[in-house]
């Protein structure tokens, strides 16, 4: 639908409520995407909007790895500190600067606001790799997804328990789903 209305009709495309997933669609031809200020708004979810009783504990504070395509808790970055590969899973944003300049990440000081210009500042630079070449872009991110996959079976077999819904499990659900739309738009898959 987004290449379709996009870049076959020449409309504005705009996804919301998109997140990482933002970079596949903007590789398909999408102009736009968008994501939310708090973890829990930031994909669509209907659960999200339906209106339920206040309280429950804070949430957790998450660190938005572009080599990961994939927001981590922070005690998953202390993790990977731990065996060595944080430089891997960096996102080379600015504010990656709390962590160089930290003993480790847990005694960086991040918080909720930083987390969250942060998460933006990692979907930017991810975006401005595109290139606006439907083809290449969707090869390109192909690419990024399979060597996400690769750096985290790597933390993984390195000892890296990921918490859950902060693994690996959408890459490959996403390199399928790219893989189907290249093939129904008949461009050759990567």
């Amino acid at each position: 639908m987004v290449h379709a209305l996009g870049h076959i009709n020449g409309l504005r495309v705009v996804c919301g409520y998109s997140d990482f997933v933002g970079i596949p669609l903007r590789a398909a031809g999408a102009d736009v995407f968008a994501t939310c200020w708090s973890q829990s708004l930031r994909q669509f979810r209907q659960k999200s909007f339906i209106k339920r009783k206040s309280g429950g504990q804070r949430a957790r504070e998450r660190y938005s790895s572009g080599p990961l395509f994939n927001s981590i808790m922070l005690s998953d970055l202390q993790s990977v500190f731990e065996v060595g590969r944080l430089d891997d899973v960096l996102s080379n944003v600015p504010l990656d600067d709390m962590f160089s300049n930290s003993p480790q990440p847990l005694d960086s000081g991040w918080t909720t606001p930083l987390s969250q210009q942060h998460h933006w500042q990692t979907l930017q630079s991810l975006d401005a790799r595109l290139s606006g070449n439907v083809r290449r872009d969707l090869r390109d991110t192909v690419k990024s997804l399979r060597d996400a996959d690769g750096l985290y079976r790597l933390l993984e077999a390195a000892g890296v328990q990921f918490e859950r819904n902060a693994g690996r499990d959408h890459l490959m659900e996403w390199v399928r789903g790219i893989a189907e739309f290249q093939r129904m738009a008949g461009f050759a898959a990567s």
